[in-house]
């Protein structure tokens, strides 16, 4: 996540919050 943060930091977390939402739903 690290270096998305430093490309994009509000949407590197946006993203990474809705994948972590769904591969928590998925698994």
């Amino acid at each position: 996540t690290g270096f998305n943060l430093k490309k994009r930091p509000t949407m590197a977390m946006c993203n990474n919050t809705k994948i972590s939402v769904q591969r928590k739903a998925t698994d």
